[in-house]
């Protein structure tokens, strides 16, 4: 499943406000008049990814129990399909609406593959996420190395655009433990296979592959109409093989009342198929094929 990632750099400049801080707005991509998917238009094609996760993959690891498993992953940080391959999945694809995205989990994939130390992995991401021009910054070689020809242009091309500043403010808390960061180190084999594309689009994409988890993170939750979340679950259930899982949404708090509410009216409208599941201890709603 390889594919063309055709980069527009006109376009992935339009949202960033280059001429003052290098940080990107929806609103400027409205305002140029580009097109944006109405049912979800929180992220885009060049929108800034994620440095690092603050979700508790940990706990939710040991509900997916990934050991021998197929999984569809969204590249989001890099961290879910690393963890999903640390602890044992045999093969993980990922997906994200961000090309982004995509760089962000080669550098990390390359790191650890390299067995960089993990003061020096935390230097790296924390130089994405700061340097507005990370072509002269101190990592440059590393990332650099990481990156196909086609991305280090990518990075060239966008010097003064704020690519990677989605994350918590104390980016430290969610670096990887020491014994987790060793175990991602030896599991992790190399580049992973990257789908470019949002949400809706996905199950096109992907006709005929079937998995038995698809991480969607937290991105359901930026879909506003619940037919939209029941018509993309619908159209994943092709993609999972029988007693497979969703990773629906994480993050759910105490405060989300209103989020797990939709979830679970979703599921009584797919009940013919899924069980909709929050497990508290991961802060996660799950769906698992019955």
């Amino acid at each position: 499943m390889k594919q063309e990632y055709n980069v527009n750099i006109d376009y992935a400049r339009l949202g960033y406000d280059t001429e003052s801080n290098g940080l990107f707005n929806m609103g400027r991509l409205a305002a140029c008049g580009a097109e944006l998917n109405q049912k979800f238009s929180s992220f885009a094609k060049y929108s800034p990814a994620y440095i690092s996760t603050n979700e508790n993959l940990p706990e939710i690891i040991k509900c997916l129990e990934p050991k021998g498993k197929t999984a569809l992953a969204i590249a989001g940080s890099g961290d879910m399909p690393l963890y999903l391959t640390a602890f044992g999945a045999k093969h993980v694809d990922t997906f994200d609406i961000s090309y982004n995205a995509r760089i962000v989990m080669d550098v990390k994939t390359y790191m650890l593959k390299n067995k960089m130390y993990l003061c020096d992995y935390a230097s790296v991401l924390r130089d994405l996420k700061t340097k507005p021009d990370i072509t002269k910054s101190k990592s440059w070689d590393v990332i650099s190395r990481a990156l196909t020809v086609d991305a280090q242009k990518y990075l060239y091309a966008m010097r003064d655009c704020m690519l990677f500043t989605r994350s918590q403010n104390d980016m430290a808390v969610y670096i990887p433990d020491a014994p987790d960061f060793h175990v991602m180190q030896e599991s992790v084999y190399g580049r992973y296979n990257f789908i470019w594309s949002d949400l809706f689009d996905l199950s096109g994409i992907i006709q005929g592959q079937k998995y038995d988890i698809i991480y969607l993170s937290n991105v359901l939750q930026y879909v506003s109409q619940e037919q939209d979340i029941i018509n993309v679950l619908n159209e994943l259930r092709s993609n999972l093989n029988n007693s497979g899982t969703i990773v629906i949404d994480s993050l759910l708090q105490n405060s989300s009342v209103s989020r797990k509410k939709k979830y679970e009216s979703v599921g009584a409208k797919i009940a013919g198929w899924g069980e909709m599941i929050y497990v508290p201890t991961a802060r996660t709603m799950f769906c698992k094929v019955r």
